[in-house]
């Protein structure tokens, strides 16, 4: 069998040619069967826990499953991406995706990573609304380890996506807590211009004067993306940054109606650009810059945000740093020290899960091609033959 046969034209992403995949390779149609999903509109779900899936993930909830758990979901129709999304129990699928059903002697969570590395927007049809046909999915070849290989595999990668999900929900529970915090305070203290209590870091880098150096990129797809910057050569960003030259609270300027706000720590000895679409707020410590956070996470600030915008593009609307300064917010300056101190410690550790998160991510992410394909092997999970 020649490479093109392969994934829709070409063997997937980072697995190689087909000389260098170990296991043997399998027609999809022989390995899975894809069942329609069923349309579930909002007005017509019940309160309950049971997952609603469409092509791009969870898309609610309902009380009534229509697929037995675990399971796969995958995106049948969309121009964007078609995702492969992964339910621990009973789930619903609507009828923009599939549910992928194992029909040979394959371990379903090792299905999951397959197709989901493979990914599947090689193979929509169609202009105006491209959609995945069960013909199209079914004619690819998977490469295909023995059972015991698919759950090392399968044990190994879900063991690092476990551990990225604890990250998540910690990180999650914190800043609940911290906005806990905020409300909390926000009764207890009198008020103060936001002006009164930070200085604005206003000093742009123009990073081609950087050269070839590396640096860590604050910018707004990096923010939705995983809350951590990305380590860029600076010729790779276009214009000018500001410098972020010390630990930071950025406050996006950008459509505030969406909540952007990023704890910043550069690290040492790298240089660290902020997009000019945040606002950079400083304090005289990390403490005090602990009890800043408090300060924007106050309700009324976030609420005032986007009544101070100009512009009247829904989509480019933007808070003047000076607006933005002029808003009132508990004055933390007059916090005590125990409040201020534990606020810290929050902030530290969603930032310590999130460095981790990304440095397992990598890890997963370098390792799914080398296990898929058979270039490396897994350690049999314990308890298994």
């Amino acid at each position: 069998m020649s490479s093109d046969t392969m994934f829709g034209g070409t063997i997937a992403p980072g697995l190689g040619t087909e000389d260098r995949v170990r296991w043997p390779l399998r027609r999809s149609s022989q390995l899975f069967q894809l069942r329609y999903g069923k349309a579930l509109v909002a007005s017509s779900r019940r309160q309950g826990d049971i997952p609603v899936f469409g092509t791009n993930g969870q898309t609610g909830a309902h009380d009534e499953a229509l697929f037995k758990g675990p399971g796969v979901v995958v995106g049948r129709k969309g121009a964007g991406h078609l995702g492969v999304h992964w339910s621990e129990g009973d789930y619903w699928v609507i009828d923009t995706a599939y549910s992928l059903v194992p029909i040979a002697d394959l371990d379903l969570k090792f299905a999951y990573y397959l197709v989901n590395f493979a990914g599947l927007d090689h193979l929509k049809n169609g202009t105006s609304n491209p959609s995945l046909t069960r013909e199209a999915f079914g004619a690819q070849y998977f490469p295909v380890p023995p059972p015991s290989d698919q759950r090392s595999i399968a044990a190994t990668l879900g063991a690092l996506d476990d551990k990225i999900g604890s990250n998540r929900r910690a990180i999650s529970i914190a800043h609940d807590l911290l906005d806990t915090i905020a409300d909390r305070e926000s009764a207890l203290l009198p008020s103060a211009s936001l002006g009164d209590l930070t200085s604005l870091n206003r000093a742009t880098t123009n990073p081609s004067t950087l050269g070839d150096e590396m640096v860590d990129h604050f910018s707004l797809p990096n923010f939705d993306a995983n809350g951590q910057p990305e380590f860029v050569s600076a010729t790779s960003i276009k214009s000018n940054k500001i410098d972020i030259v010390g630990n930071s609270i950025l406050v996006s300027r950008l459509n505030p109606r969406i909540d952007r706000m990023w704890w910043a720590r550069p690290r040492p000895d790298i240089s660290a650009l902020a997009s000019t679409e945040f606002a950079v707020l400083t304090a005289s410590s990390d403490t005090e810059l602990a009890a800043l956070w408090l300060a924007v996470r106050d309700p009324y600030f976030r609420e005032e945000l986007p009544r101070r915008v100009t512009g009247t593009s829904g989509s480019h609307q933007r808070v003047r740093p000076d607006d933005l300064l002029m808003i009132d917010v508990p004055d933390v300056r007059l916090l005590d020290q125990l409040t201020k101190l534990t606020t810290l410690n929050l902030l530290g550790l969603c930032a310590a899960r999130r460095r981790e998160t990304a440095q397992l991510a990598a890890l997963r992410d370098a390792l799914l091609p080398e296990l898929l394909s058979g270039r490396i092997r897994a350690c049999a999970p314990v308890g298994t033959t």
